[in-house]
């Protein structure tokens, strides 16, 4: 059942996405006449989003396994539901279009600590989990800043009555090009976290274990060891001093007793020998 999860849910997935990118499509030829400039950075940007959602949520379907439910299956359709009203939000009004964004990036949080959770559940996620913990606070953090961004630019161009019709003809029409360029940074924020998470993730796949336990095992193995403590290291230099200080003669008279010792056994053993044949 759990190997079941990543299939479904990059089926899933995939529709809702190439219905997205289908629908956006078909608003474009219908109404590029109508477009200016900044119509068309809102395209290129919704049509960076629908990238971007779908590598990141793609990444961690791939990453993470669990049994699926209602509860997995229904984060795709909402996000669908609010790419759809992104798209046709160009059109509309940039403070709504503004808004739509903000939803996503927010429910991007949401699906993010949702699958936090679920993974939670999953013994074999505890170590990977402990790997990518920072990445996903990251994410949490990107996600919610995106979304606050948003909300103030949907404020600003409402209050401001900021229209992507406008051009960029005079300070309102530079002002709307800012806060559309300002909004698709932001997405290229989302779009190297993800990235450093699926090489961490790909790292664990490959060594079968995180960089921070080797390390913490190695801190281990040489705190355990001998010959590599302050100890050790403190005997050592001793008995250096110890030598060069002219105390080191009972030292060669070991080594000497050491270099007569092949003959001494050489001729131990011929002894042996010639006993044994009078025997």
């Amino acid at each position: 059942m759990k190997d079941s999860f990543t299939s479904m849910y990059q089926t899933i997935l995939s529709i809702i996405q190439g219905d997205a990118l289908a629908d956006l499509a078909m608003f474009v030829v219908a109404k590029y006449p109508q477009f200016t400039v900044v119509h068309w950075l809102m395209v290129l940007t919704t049509f960076f989003m629908l990238i971007v959602v779908f590598n990141v949520y793609s990444i961690q379907s791939a990453v993470w396994d669990w049994i699926p439910d209602i509860r997995d299956e229904s984060i795709p359709f909402v996000f669908g539901a609010l790419e759809l009203f992104v798209n046709h939000a160009i059109a509309l009004s940039t403070s709504l279009w503004f808004l739509g964004l903000a939803g996503i990036s927010a429910l991007g949080a949401v699906g993010t600590v949702h699958l936090m959770w679920r993974a939670h559940e999953e013994s074999e996620n505890t170590e990977l989990l402990g790997l990518l913990r920072p990445h996903h606070r990251l994410f949490i953090l990107n996600y919610i800043g995106g979304a606050a961004l948003a909300l103030l630019f949907a404020y600003i161009c409402y209050v401001g009555n900021l229209q992507a019709s406008d051009g960029v003809q005079g300070m309102r029409g530079m002002l709307t090009l800012g806060l559309v360029l300002l909004i698709a940074v932001s997405l290229d924020g989302s779009a190297l976290v993800s990235n450093r998470y699926w090489r961490k993730a790909v790292m664990y796949a490959r060594t079968g274990e995180c960089q921070i336990c080797i390390k913490n095992r190695k801190r281990s193995l040489e705190s355990k060891n001998p010959l590599t403590g302050g100890r050790a290291q403190r005997d050592l230099t001793r008995a250096t001093s110890l030598l060069g200080n002219g105390q080191g003669r009972r030292s060669d008279f070991v080594a000497q007793h050491l270099k007569n010792a092949p003959d001494l056994i050489g001729q131990q053993v011929k002894e042996d020998d010639s006993a044994r044949s009078t025997w």
